[in-house]
């Protein structure tokens, strides 16, 4: 059963919302202040906290404040109760971090039911964490082990007089020992912001920083990323570019993150000599860009299961990665108000980003 704290000074006003909650099944904790109800949070488990906002000794906003600042609590969801200027309250809420309000006075079925709807996205949205420790146990081991293995291997090689190879093999053995340490690198850096952006998603104020910033010449930070990333593939010769320049709503930084992390995949997941094309184009009030590859083709269950450190058929398709790389991409896409479409059939498979444009472009000084 689910365990409900209710924060509320009126007491008629708490004693109904026991009353309809325990009818309702709910096991109910109930505080008659701010203060009292951040005491309880510190010493209890609660699924879901119900409070008022204009109340004494602490208010609905730092009692809120409070839950989020607290590592143990900072998803716990959270319903504000008011009876004040709803859109006033729903902005600075907001921006706390409140899951949801209900107006006073409610109606029984109106707040059964966003109790209801909080419960079950974050029943969900734990056991998306749960999947997601369970298959970093498996996957990150693999992935830290392979580089090591060689970074450890050449560098005992190296350490010892009577093995020392000749001068060219060493020049060999620095490019296996740098690729190693590159992908360390990039794996740790992916995990870093990959947890920065999923604390991000339930503070407002965090995810501002990711929504920031105009790109003024999409095509040139396209061209540059993605010729990048087909020279570190050895694909150069596999690439076609068909880009065109528009004022997006995107910073740099993210586009070129978004951009690096599809095209890797798109190589990848290809076959050196099969084609990998980029296209970008405009559709109504969104940039498009599209990235298409030639290679496995994915089922309509497993394109809607894709998410961090899943791989598919990994004993068959293994690749390096964990899968955090596109998981990474349609977060950012996400903040940034656009959607990502992954599209596969008779081995084509396309990724399409959709990210708005800006509204208000550079004046000429």
């Amino acid at each position: 059963m689910y365990k409900i704290l209710v924060i509320e000074d009126e007491k008629m006003t708490a004693k109904s919302l026991v009353k309809i909650l325990e009818k309702a099944n709910y096991i109910v904790s109930l505080a008659y202040d701010g203060l009292e109800g951040i005491e309880k949070i510190k010493e209890e488990e609660f699924d879901l906290v119900i409070s008022d906002i204009a109340m004494p000794k602490k208010d609905g906003y730092q009692v809120l404040e409070e839950v989020r600042k607290n590592p143990t609590t900072l998803d716990l969801p959270f319903i504000f109760l008011t009876s004040q200027d709803i859109a006033q309250n729903v902005q600075a809420g907001n921006v706390l971090g409140a899951d949801d309000f209900i107006t006073k006075p409610f109606q029984k079925d109106e707040l059964l039911a966003v109790i209801k709807n909080r419960l079950e996205r974050h029943s969900a949205h734990v056991k998306q964490l749960d999947d997601l420790r369970m298959n970093l146990s498996f996957i990150l081991p693999h992935e830290l082990r392979t580089p090591l293995t060689s970074i450890i291997g050449f560098g005992q090689l190296l350490s010892e007089p009577a093995m020392l190879p000749k001068p060219d093999e060493v020049a060999k053995i620095g490019k296996t020992v740098y690729r190693s340490g590159i992908r360390l690198f990039r794996l740790v850096e992916n995990h870093l912001l990959y947890l920065n952006l999923k604390i991000s998603e339930s503070l407002p104020e965090k995810r501002k920083f990711w929504q920031q910033g105009i790109i003024y010449n999409t095509k040139f930070l396209l061209k540059n990323t993605i010729e990048a990333k087909a020279k570190e593939h050895n694909r150069l010769e596999d690439l076609e570019l068909r880009l065109t320049d528009y004022v997006v709503k995107i910073s740099e930084v993210n586009l070129k993150k978004i951009t690096e992390e599809i095209v890797d995949n798109a190589f990848k997941f290809s076959q050196k000599g099969a084609k990998v094309k980029v296209e970008s184009e405009v559709d109504q009030e969104n940039f498009l860009i599209k990235i298409s590859n030639e290679g496995r083709e994915m089922t309509t269950e497993q394109i809607a299961e894709i998410g961090a450190f899943m791989q598919f058929d990994r004993p068959r398709y293994e690749k390096p990665g964990c899968g955090l790389g596109l998981e990474i991409a349609k977060i950012l896409i996400n903040f940034n108000e656009g959607n990502l479409k992954i599209e596969s059939e008779n081995s084509l498979t396309t990724v399409t980003v959709k990210i708005p444009l800006a509204k208000e472009k550079i004046k000429e000084q």
